[in-house]
């Protein structure tokens, strides 16, 4: 019964938020509340998300890149990289998605994302190209470079650890790379020929994002302490001394830039991406509600059930894949890895064949989250100051 609940929670979420019937900021409160007074979850678990440490690793670098732009630093930035790179549409889009699909591959996607997208916005603004079509692009750098090192995202570290917890050796740094790599060349020729001409154009407006057009703390000394703190938030990420987390660097720095003037307290407020946090703590309850009921492995069982009787390596590789990459859509990116990457090392091991292969699959197909708002943070981050549709 419970799995029947979770499953009809997330549809009626879904239908909602494609209908529009209701207030946009009404559908993830609804999941959320129905799961805890369904029993999915508890009662103390239904607004937890929405102080997550994602939640708050989203609002302290919102923070963050919204000082950047009100001390002209990503101004500056945008005009360095401008002049370097063209301003364009084109290059514009070039410079996104190939500097996320780096970034991101060294430093986790959500905050590679919200350090680039000041910049990024401040370019489309200085050269009047629609930020919507560049949102668009910067998102998915960041997910085609989640495929490229075993630390570009969470489900690299899960999926090698169910190897290593069967027995297999863990994947390396850059074995995932091995598919990742090709994925992203594609994916950035795609997006820069046949894909472009799909980017839409809503006619957003970036203030939301950044906190205004004008950089109204632009003074020579806040320039030099956002540039500052943001080097310093960058390095520590990478460097990660004591296992600190990145929520914590995050809140740190933005912290900084409020006490030393970087951001007033109204800007401070205006650069909370409150929309996206409301849709990615009431979704992440969802989430849990499904994989609590079991939901999300009955339907992935269900599924390998059918193509079972398959005993071509090839068919089950794609049917792992093409399962996660369904499941991912709607749940997050770690939980479609959790729930599909034992699924796929027991197929591996019914058939007889190599584990790697399989988990690595369930691996891409956790990454593959292109076609929804809550399918990973970062297109959750843009549905609001893009001014996207479930459609887009």
């Amino acid at each position: 019964m419970q799995p029947l609940l979770a499953a009809i929670i997330m549809i009626v979420c879904i239908v909602l938020f494609f209908t529009e019937k209701v207030p946009i900021l009404m559908v993830p409160l609804i999941g959320a509340l129905l799961s805890g007074l369904t029993g999915l979850i508890p009662f103390s678990d239904v607004f937890a998300d929405f102080a997550s440490n994602t939640a708050i690793l989203m609002i302290s670098m919102s923070i963050v890149g919204a000082a950047m732009f009100q001390t002209g630093l990503a101004q500056k930035v945008a005009g360095v990289v401008t002049r370097i790179g063209g301003g364009s549409e084109r290059s514009i889009i070039l410079i996104a998605v190939l500097s996320s699909t780096v970034l991101s591959g060294i430093f986790n996607g959500t905050s590679t994302f919200v350090t680039l997208c000041p910049i990024i916005t401040a370019m489309c603004v200085a050269n009047k190209v629609p930020v919507s079509r560049v949102y668009f692009a910067l998102s998915y750098g960041v997910i085609f470079g989640s495929l490229l090192t075993l630390i570009g995202s969470s489900m690299g570290p899960i999926s090698s650890g169910v190897l290593e917890e069967a027995g297999y050796e863990p994947l390396g740094f850059f074995e995932p790379a091995m598919l990742g790599a090709p994925f992203a060349i594609c994916g950035v020729i795609y997006l820069l020929t046949i894909g472009r001409k799909f980017l839409p154009d809503t006619n957003a407006m970036p203030e939301k994002m950044v906190g205004g057009k004008e950089a109204q703390n632009a003074t020579p000394a806040k320039l030099k302490i956002s540039a500052v703190v943001l080097i310093a938030i960058i390095l520590t990420m990478v460097l990660q001394p004591e296992n600190l987390p990145f929520f914590i660097i995050a809140a740190v720095g933005a912290v900084v830039l409020v006490l030393t003037g970087c951001l007033n307290t109204k800007q401070f407020l205006d650069a909370i991406p409150w929309q996206t946090i409301y849709i990615l703590g009431g979704m992440s309850a969802v989430g849990n509600a499904i994989e609590n009921s079991g939901a999300g492995e009955i339907f992935a069982n269900a599924v390998v059930s059918v193509f079972g009787s398959f005993s071509s390596p090839i068919i089950l590789l794609a049917v792992v894949y093409l399962t996660t990459t369904i499941l991912t859509q709607f749940l997050s990116n770690s939980t479609s890895a959790i729930i599909m990457a034992p699924i796929a090392l027991l197929i591996s091991q019914a058939v007889g064949t190599s584990a790697e292969p399989f988990v690595i699959a369930a691996y891409a197909g956790s990454i593959s989250s292109f076609c929804t708002p809550i399918a990973t943070n970062v297109l959750t981050f843009i549905y609001e100051p893009g001014q996207y549709k479930w459609r887009h």
